[in-house]
């Protein structure tokens, strides 16, 4: 691919930029990078997981104009009409990659994020030729892909941010660090891959010739024309590899070299019309409520989550709140657990939509007062980090009724059960609007539960009344009784003592027990016991 001419500082605020995602690469990379995840129901949902993740950092990152995800069409391309065997002997795709493929076209679809796909041609092409076609109108363009081909479109307008580590690191690689690692120029990366061939790709290349040979060639000589204008002065057996596959390594390039229409059209990367309501619905079957929690959408009234449309908050007297038969508390809590936590503010939440927020300092009394007005049940979003802070004892767990214990009963295989990363636009809310979240969740949750008998007796009778045991273990240890594990381990010696002399009786002699070899010679040797 020809270099393009130097344009404008790419930092000139006035500038546009394009960011371009390599779908089916991306998607692949985050299937084998992330661990096994699965749905409720069982489907998969690892690779799903890993790859929005990376487009949401990206995104925010680099806060595109215009963006894309550009996937390989179905079909043979123009590449398979030159060289039949191209692509040839690739493992079939694994089915759990298979039925995640769909599920993110409709979330991109949903997120508003155009997706872009061409018969006939690979994913490459339109990546690259959409690349020249920006640089040619003047934007800048960022390219999320590890495939190497891609970076043959690498200029001053054109840069690639390539996965390093799993999907967690990138390095961004423009013209010039490409010429510092390579050694040549970007216009020369299908001469390099014509030299060194693609196993993945089924490209042939020249036998023989490896990485470091391949970029001194191109550091040397610039071109695969370069190089055989100047075979006579390469050595004996590389000239003789080289003469001999010479229509192979042009075959080869012709396979590697991408597509660069200027004239490709950008329109197709204009953001789309965000369904919410949609992206949040399908992440909630699927059982993704971090993933949901990532991507702040503007709500209108009809894509609002539902505990906001719903919500009739209004605040009231501590005395009024205190009377109320079931309540929500919902701590600020300040400190790591279990020890020197402290509760800065405090907000009491009814079912019927009434609040009060108080100081941290009052939580305490109000707790007694709850305990003296109410036999009905309150609701903490993590009873475990209230039970610290407050005390153990601050409240009977028989009317405890837990966020967390309850999302972790009905999604052990999940990391995060808390309502901050669970609830989607729960940071952006108020502490009421969170408290009604939270509240609103947790009906729900006790609806599934209800559905399975043994799980909510299991939280009821078991879970909830040892969380203040744990907490009180964990604050102030267990006690021992030091005359007990004495004389325990006085007893144990001594058995000790009898198994070490009945070997040493049997064996003859005496030896190291917790030598693994001298053991072995024992068994094995001496008493020629069989393995």
């Amino acid at each position: 691919m020809e270099e393009k001419g130097r344009r404008n500082d790419m930092s000139a605020p006035d500038r546009k930029k394009l960011l371009l995602v390599d779908g089916h690469g991306l998607v692949f990379r985050a299937f084998y990078a992330v661990r096994e995840l699965n749905a409720p129901d069982g489907t998969p949902t690892n690779a799903i997981v890993g790859f929005f993740n990376m487009l949401q950092k990206i995104r925010e990152d680099w806060n595109p104009d215009l963006c894309g995800v550009v996937f390989d069409a179905p079909g043979p391309t123009f590449r398979h009409e030159a060289y039949a065997e191209y692509k040839a002997g690739r493992k079939p795709t694994p089915p759990e990659f298979k039925t995640q493929l769909p599920i993110i076209l409709e979330l991109l679809d949903a997120m508003g994020v155009p997706v872009v796909s061409r018969e006939g041609v690979e994913a490459d092409d339109v990546l690259a030729s959409s690349a020249c076609a920006a640089a040619a109108q003047n934007l800048e363009t960022l390219i999320l892909s590890s495939d190497k081909d891609i970076l043959q479109v690498l200029d001053r307008d054109v840069v690639v941010l390539r996965p390093v580590t799993g999907i967690s690191s990138f390095r961004t690689m423009d013209g010039k660090g490409f010429e510092e690692e390579y050694g040549f120029s970007p216009a020369a990366m299908p001469d390099y891959l014509a030299l060194l061939g693609d196993s993945v790709d089924n490209v042939p290349g020249v036998p023989g010739v490896g990485e470091k040979t391949a970029k001194k060639l191109l550091s040397d000589y610039g071109t695969l024309e370069g190089v055989y204008e100047c075979l006579d002065e390469l050595k004996g057996a590389l000239r003789k590899k080289m003469e001999e596959h010479r229509e192979q390594a042009f075959r080869s390039r012709e396979l590697t070299r991408l597509l660069c229409d200027t004239e490709e059209d950008l329109s197709v990367f204009e953001p789309r019309p965000v369904d919410a309501k949609r992206f949040l619905e399908k992440c909630r079957v699927l059982g993704l409520k971090s993933l949901a929690a990532k991507f702040q959408f503007a709500e209108t009234a009809e894509e609002a989550p539902e505990h906001k449309k719903d919500i009739r908050l209004r605040e009231v007297s501590a005395e009024e709140i205190t009377a109320s038969e079931s309540v929500l508390l919902l701590p600020v809590i300040e400190g790591k657990y279990p020890l020197h936590l402290s509760a800065s503010e405090l907000l009491v939440l009814d079912e019927k939509g009434a609040y009060r927020r108080l100081p941290g300092a009052e939580a305490a009394s109000l707790l007694g007062r709850l305990g003296e007005l109410s036999k009905g049940a309150v609701l903490f979003p993590d009873f475990k980090e209230a039970a610290a802070c407050f005390g153990s004892s601050a409240l009977s767990p028989e009317r405890v009724r837990d966020f967390k214990t309850a999302h972790y009963l009905l999604h052990p295989d999940k990391n995060a059960h808390l309502p901050d990363t669970l609830i989607p636009g729960y940071e952006s809310s108020s502490l009421a609007e969170r408290g009604a979240a939270i509240a609103a969740e947790y009906g729900r949750m006790e609806r599934e539960l209800a559905k399975y008998p043994g799980l909510s007796d299991l939280m009821r009778t078991v879970d909830i009344p040892l969380i203040p045991v744990l907490v009180d273990m964990e604050q102030y240890g267990i006690s021992c009784c030091s005359q007990k594990f004495g004389a325990l381990e006085k007893d144990l010696s001594e058995r000790l003592s009898g198994i070490e002399e009945e070997i040493a009786s049997t064996a003859g002699e005496r030896i190291n027990l917790n030598s693994p070899k001298q053991v072995a010679w024992l068994l094995f040797e001496k008493l020629a016991l069989s393995a």
